[in-house]
């Protein structure tokens, strides 16, 4: 079944519901008997649309028992809807790759990878989940100013503070300069330069930002950056997501590597860092959010100037994936 019917669609036998063969479980035993070969890498789900209503329980059901036999085999889902809308979806879960979109027959190019018109997205669900944890590190200690009661407490601030800085620099040296050094010297050049030029250029872009964006550091009356009448909760927040976007590249950097899949990098170190940085990221979200309630926000929006501070990581992340590309 599918019920997006697209102008052009290469399958429209599928469309009907109530057509088709029946899926039984000789048909289910023929997937899994070319499952078990070690040459097949996987599977790929399309259509009609497996996740149209007649479709999508069965497909869940199916995804799960196939993950359970074959855990190292890959999951790939063609759909007409968008990303947006399914992401939240249980089954995804399972999958590992998604082609979204319509087809649309006046954008379409023989020369795209895995998808048919140049709407459509191939979309890698482990990366886009890793690159999302940092943000729901930080989103989960802004959310800790509904625990707050009364005014934050000056030492468990700088407690947090100081946790954060040493989660931060463990992450930096084992899950980035460590790496690098190590894939420099496996191509033969010295290991110390690549990381150290990086290293190197990298303060001078967070320097940049710094002298470029507004902002405000909590006990200072003295605004940084270039001139702005933004209110003192506003440049509070710029603060921290000033170095929320290094962080987010730094996931994307991993994550590139691991996605070209010739770098030596896994998508399990790039989990590792993103959940070293979601674990620092905690105590950043409530070092924005609970000083702001102190100050007299009201919690909800002391909340979302938490999350916000945050959001710049996913987006710095992607930029960088897509810059190696």
């Amino acid at each position: 079944g599918c019920s997006h019917c697209c102008k052009g669609c290469h399958n429209p036998i599928t469309w009907d519901p109530d057509g088709g063969l029946p899926f039984d479980r000789a048909a289910k035993q023929e997937i899994f008997d070319q499952l078990d070969k070690s040459y097949i890498s996987g599977i790929t789900f399309s259509g009609g649309d497996p996740l149209h209503p007649a479709n999508s329980l069965g497909v869940r059901e199916l995804m799960a028992e196939i993950k359970e036999k074959y855990p190292s085999k890959t999951i790939w889902l063609y759909t007409g809807d968008s990303w947006e809308n399914i992401l939240h979806y249980p089954l995804m879960s399972y999958v590992d790759v998604v082609v979204d979109g319509e087809f649309h027959v006046e954008e379409k190019d023989a020369n795209l990878l895995w998808k048919g018109s140049a709407n459509q997205r191939v979309i890698d669900v482990q990366a886009f989940a890793i690159l999302m944890i940092p943000f729901v590190g930080t989103s989960l200690g802004a959310a800790m100013v509904f625990l707050m009661r009364g005014k934050m407490n000056l030492k468990l601030e700088k407690f947090l503070l100081g946790f954060a800085s040493g989660v931060m620099i463990a992450a930096s040296v084992w899950s980035l300069l460590i790496p690098a050094i190590e894939l420099s010297e496996e191509q033969n050049m010295p290991g110390w330069f690549p990381a150290a030029a990086g290293f190197l250029l990298g303060i001078a872009f967070l320097l940049l930002l710094d002298s470029l964006i507004p902002h405000l550091h909590k006990g200072s009356d003295t605004p940084e950056g270039v001139g702005s009448k933004l209110p003192r909760a506003a440049m509070l927040v710029f603060a921290v997501t000033l170095h929320n976007l290094p962080e987010g590249m730094a996931v994307g950097v991993t994550l590139a590597g691991a996605l070209l899949r010739n770098t030596g990098i896994t998508m399990a170190g790039a989990l590792v860092l993103s959940i070293g940085i979601a674990v620092q990221n905690f105590p950043e979200g409530a070092i924005i959010s609970m000083p702001l309630r102190s100050e007299g926000m009201s919690r909800k929006r002391a909340f979302a100037a938490g999350v916000l501070s945050g959001i710049v990581e996913p987006i710095g992340g992607t930029a960088t994936i897509l810059l190696a590309e």
